[in-house]
């Protein structure tokens, strides 16, 4: 019998940003999700808070409650 192991998901960010998942497919995102996952991906594993992917992708936005709310809706969508 032989050990199959696999892979960790990964985000490339050179170019595109993109994501393989652990078998190596990459998956679709919009464009809002290549944003929140650069902003992430900079950080280099630290903890981005939830303010500064606000003030980052949002600054524009005149109502922060939808924004956080928008913010919110991506993040569910990874787990």
């Amino acid at each position: 019998m032989t050990d199959h192991v696999r892979s960790r998901p990964a985000i490339t960010v050179l170019g595109d940003v993109t994501v393989r998942d652990s078998d190596g497919v990459e998956q679709p995102l919009t464009p809002q999700r290549r944003e929140i996952l650069a902003v992430i991906a900079a950080a280099a594993g630290g903890a981005v808070p939830t303010q500064r992917l606000l003030d980052g992708l949002w600054a524009e936005k005149s109502d922060r409650g939808l924004a956080r709310r928008s913010l919110k809706t991506q993040a569910v969508s990874y787990t």
